[in-house]
């Protein structure tokens, strides 16, 4: 992999990175605000009073309602102006609201506030499971890749033979069985089921990677075209087994 794919590989990367922070931000955002507003429907259901009103006035052009209800204990009715607007609304129609005590002008809908939290729910955890789980998994995946590079020893070793066992496959690959042979002189198999293996050559020279901490091998079989350590697809090779 030659500095321009390098340099193109991590410049995607970065802004993958971005875009699934922002998105992050933006459902921790949506969720918070889901949060808000349900706390203003049980404020609401707690401290306001249920009542039955008319809708007296609806500008469709301006988008505004006003209602007329009569609060617990007066006699004369009040008239004041709805804080949302629906294109359903007509002069005369009833409509259930919850007004302050302490001020009457304060009305609200307990049914649109539940729309609107559920709404902002839903939304902030579609945007997390679009954002904020992958971010995890990215952030979990790069550390893990860190730890590889930081940690392992790339070594040559040669193939020294390879079978295909074609009695059995997933989907339509055949497991190969790949035997090494490192530069200390370790012997190494390892099974995979990718199709690049079928061009592999006895004698062709590979990358495998050893933990000094345990003393075994790992093979990145991306390695061999990308020139370096994939996390995905490195496996482990147990030199014991064999």
């Amino acid at each position: 992999m030659n500095t321009t794919q390098k340099n193109m590989k991590r410049t995607v990367k970065t802004s993958l990175f971005i875009v699934l922070i922002v998105l992050s931000i933006c459902a921790l955002g949506f969720i918070g605000a889901s949060v808000g507003v349900f706390l203003r429907y049980r404020y609401v259901e707690s401290n306001f009073i249920k009542v039955d009103a008319v809708i007296s006035t609806v500008n469709h052009s301006s988008e505004d309602a006003f209602v007329t209800f009569t609060p617990d204990g007066e006699t004369t009715p009040v008239e004041v102006k709805l804080n949302s607007y629906s294109s359903s609304y007509y002069e005369g129609k009833e409509i259930v609201i919850y007004y302050n005590p302490d001020n009457y002008h304060e009305v609200s809908s307990l049914k649109e506030l539940a729309i609107i939290s559920i709404v902002f729910f839903v939304i902030g955890i579609i945007q997390l499971i679009i954002g904020f789980i992958p971010l995890i998994i990215f952030t979990a995946l790069k550390a893990k890749a860190k730890y590889y590079k930081t940690h392992f020893k790339k070594e040559r070793a040669n193939v020294i033979g390879i079978k295909t066992n074609y009695s059995f496959s997933i989907g339509n690959a055949h497991p190969h069985t790949i035997s090494y042979k490192t530069k200390d002189g370790k012997y190494l198999k390892t099974t995979d089921y990718s199709s690049k293996f079928t061009n592999y050559e006895e004698g062709l020279v590979i990358d495998v990677y050893k933990n000094d901490k345990n003393g075994k091998y790992y093979a990145d079989p991306e390695s061999i075209r990308k020139e370096e350590i994939i996390e995905e697809d490195i496996f482990s090779i147990d030199n014991d087994k064999f």
